[in-house]
């Protein structure tokens, strides 16, 4: 988070106060003029994010929040969840190399029929 405002030196700074879906606070900041921080979530829900400016000065506020998931062993793809797909994976590859295949002899065919010389006999 950032503030895009010049402070004199009394300036107390932003209050910045992120609550749980419970009410806990999670991480709470005083007087801070820009900060970076992180924390792991112990429950899915809506975190509140609250900012509170103790002066009547206007501020802008700017933040960023990644929210990312982090899988335990249990969520993990073991091996034997992805022998089907690499089943299909294999599938395909033959597949594709079977119309790449067809596509040069097709080509090459054309050419072929290109480059002959061709005679129709004509009747005078």
């Amino acid at each position: 988070m950032d503030h895009d405002i010049f402070w004199s030196s009394d300036h107390p700074g932003i209050d910045f106060t992120v609550t749980s879906p419970e009410g806990y606070v999670v991480h709470s900041l005083k007087g801070t003029s820009g900060d970076k921080f992180e924390f792991k979530a112990k429950k899915s829900g809506m975190y509140k994010f609250c900012f509170n400016n103790p002066i009547s000065t206007p501020e802008t506020v700017s933040f960023y929040v990644h929210v990312g998931h982090i899988p335990n062993e249990h969520d993990l793809a073991k091996d034997e969840h992805l022998d089907p797909i690499n089943v299909k994976i294999a599938e395909l590859r033959e597949a594709l190399e079977s119309v790449i295949t067809e596509q040069k002899y097709l080509k090459a065919r054309d050419a072929r029929h290109r480059n002959s010389k061709l005679f129709f006999p004509t009747s005078d």
